[in-house]
């Protein structure tokens, strides 16, 4: 599966909120360098889908390669099939943090769509197992 965030995975500034607080809010350009480093450390995703008024959540392992984020996940998963009856899903990458001001992580909105191209296939499968030598 292939879920390309496109234009939406676009990292976002800083909230209204911390404006008039003397906080330290980083560059475009760094906050572009620390979701690189995020995606690239983490190896999880939270992938959020909808059918109808019903949201689903499932984590699944992803490897990031050429600008979109692949997953492997049984065709009949609830999440494999509310995804592509939609076209679209969510997700958020995390890393582990023991408090609010430790959490760190990107989400972002996009397509989704079943592999199709047996070049892109190859490509996923090889980024796959380099990342996750099972």
């Amino acid at each position: 599966m292939n879920l390309d965030a496109g234009a939406e995975k676009t990292v976002k500034g800083h909230d209204s909120h911390l404006k008039n607080r003397d906080i330290k809010v980083p560059e475009r350009s760094e906050l572009s360098s620390r979701a690189m480093t995020l995606i690239l450390s983490c190896n999880t995703m939270t992938l959020a889908t909808s059918s109808g008024s019903s949201v689903w959540t499932a984590p699944v392992y992803y490897v990031y390669e050429r600008g979109g984020f692949y997953f492997f996940s049984s065709p009949k998963s609830r999440h494999v099939t509310e995804a592509l009856s939609a076209g679209r899903a969510a997700g958020s990458i995390y890393a582990a943090g023991s408090g609010w001001k430790e959490i760190r992580g990107i989400q972002m909105r996009g397509s989704i769509s079943k592999i199709i191209s047996p070049v892109k296939a190859a490509r996923a499968v090889s980024g796959y197992l380099k990342k996750f030598p099972f």
